[in-house]
């Protein structure tokens, strides 16, 4: 209730959800604003296909995954300049799917070699975790809304800082095994949007706004892609 959605170009806000009907009733309406969804993700490993080393400590991994996924609120954002107007809570029963997956995992000693404290190296996984969200798709002709992306200070399977990206459809179709074997011309791509983005700390259209990837974001995000260069 209260998201508001696109379709055929006109914008219509939820009024009432019926979840085991799998109804959503709406109204037309005109604002200023669209919704996103925030979501909490746990992620399990429950398979390695295939593992490859990049450099000492920096691995990539395919394989499958199990991810729980509960939306806890939705953010209200401004049309043009991506302003964040307003939070909602929402309550809606977690999700659970089996899918294709793709993680990058660095060494513990990750923080101290680019000189980012707990906090900053977070806010650099956050932006580099965005960045490949962005140019993954034109890479593998994906949709936008078939890959997400989790970044994690230590993840709970790798237990070391690790970037997930999955695929968004139940089983997976593919995508995560085109992202392991065209890794390197994705983060040359990422790199190259980084680089060519007017913006000082951090948008949108790049690493994430800067008030999500905190100060010194943006480079901390394009140190670590830089890792990931061969």
């Amino acid at each position: 209730p209260e998201a508001i959605y696109l379709h055929g170009s006109r914008q219509y806000q939820v009024r009432n959800l019926d979840w085991d009907g799998r109804r959503a009733y709406v109204v037309p309406v005109e604002v200023e604003y669209y919704t996103d969804a925030e979501s909490k993700v746990t992620i399990k490993v429950l398979h390695t296909d295939q593992e490859e080393e990049i450099r000492d400590g920096i691995r990539t991994s395919l394989g499958d995954l199990s991810v729980s996924r509960v939306v806890v609120g939705y953010k209200k954002v401004r049309f043009h300049t991506h302003e964040n107007l307003g939070w909602g809570n929402v309550h809606l029963p977690e999700q659970e799917m089996h899918t294709g997956g793709f993680w990058v995992s660095f060494p513990d000693s990750i923080g101290d070699e680019l000189n980012l404290t707990r906090e900053k190296l977070g806010g650099a996984m956050q932006g580099a975790a965005h960045l490949l969200r962005q140019i993954v798709p034109i890479w593998i002709l994906s949709d936008p809304a078939d890959i997400r992306s989790v970044p994690m200070v230590r993840s709970p399977f790798t237990e070391q800082p690790t970037v997930y990206i999955y695929e968004s459809i139940p089983g997976g179709v593919g995508f995560a095994r085109r992202i392991f074997d065209m890794f390197d011309e994705i983060v040359k791509g990422a790199l190259s949007l980084a680089r060519e983005c007017p913006c000082e700390e951090g948008c949108p259209s790049c690493v994430g706004p800067a008030i999500e990837t905190g100060e010194g974001g943006k480079d901390g995000a394009v140190a670590l892609l830089k890792l990931l260069t061969t």
